[in-house]
């Protein structure tokens, strides 16, 4: 089992990528790609909450 927390996952996207790699056996794949995980793929609005979901999410 391995434990994986956000605030590692924001500070440090890379390190938690390799934990998980290691974990799973496949520590030499992830190095092979060159990618940087703190650039965003998709962001997102600033108001990003379509306002027909809010009812749902304040349900929930």
């Amino acid at each position: 089992m391995i434990a994986l927390r956000f605030d590692e996952l924001v500070e440090q996207p890379n390190h938690l990528l390799g934990k998980c790699c290691r974990h799973l056996g496949i520590d030499k794949i992830y190095t092979s790609v060159a990618i940087s995980l703190h650039d965003r793929v998709f962001a997102g609005e600033p108001d990003a909450i379509r306002p027909s979901l809010l009812p749902i999410l304040h349900e929930m």
